[in-house]
């Protein structure tokens, strides 16, 4: 992103999240400079300036990968998926608080574009990608596969209508296709819709 901002590609780079200024969510800083009849460099500062003491809630997401280079990387059996997005609550205190884009549709997208549309991967090998490989790399030796004795972290979903609905206006928006989903063996989705329960833990390494 810094590199993008570096060469003045403020085309690539959108105001994602904003209390004093919601009706510019979404928008360019090329765009709100414009609109504004100012740099996008002085668009930024400006921005964080009339957020004042909640200048810590402006937050603004760019498109940082070339889709060549991604497939260029998955193209490799070692490239593991993943992401490191925050997945922040739709409600209570965290309920005003964005963390990223990603947080809600990464795993939707990935099976969604790369598996389905593109068929860069199989859907066993982007499966794997996502689970069994991470773990192992990670020395987890009781999660990533379905087997007797392993945490029960189960996703049951359709693969043919798996996708995500996330906005900029809109990123804390549950995928679809996901029938159900289990965590330590408990429902966290079921039937498609999100469960009261958290059955997530906090895991402190080294694993192996």
């Amino acid at each position: 992103m810094w590199l993008i901002v570096r060469d003045r590609v403020w085309s690539e780079v959108r105001l994602l999240s904003s209390a004093e200024n919601t009706d510019l969510v979404g928008e360019t800083f090329e765009d709100i400079g414009r609109m504004r009849g100012v740099d996008p460099y002085d668009a930024v500062f400006d921005l964080l300036l009339e957020e004042a003491p909640g200048m810590h809630r402006l937050f603004w997401t760019s498109h940082s990968f070339r889709e060549a280079d991604l497939k260029l990387c998955l193209g490799h059996a070692d490239c593991a998926v993943m992401s490191d997005t925050k997945a922040l609550a739709p409600w209570g205190m965290l309920e005003s608080q964005v963390g990223s884009l990603s947080g809600y549709g990464w795993t939707s997208e990935f099976l969604g574009k790369f598996v389905r549309e593109d068929r860069t991967l199989s859907l066993a090998e982007g499966v794997r990608r996502m689970t069994s490989l991470p773990a192992r790399r990670l020395g987890l030796r009781d999660r990533g596969l379905i087997r007797e004795g392993y945490k029960a972290d189960i996703a049951v979903f359709g693969p043919d209508t798996v996708r995500s609905t996330w906005t900029v206006q809109s990123p804390r928006s549950f995928a679809k296709g996901f029938e159900h989903v289990f965590v330590n063996g408990q429902p966290t989705i079921f039937r498609g819709e999100r469960t009261r329960t958290n059955q997530g833990r906090v895991l402190r390494g080294p694993f192996s």
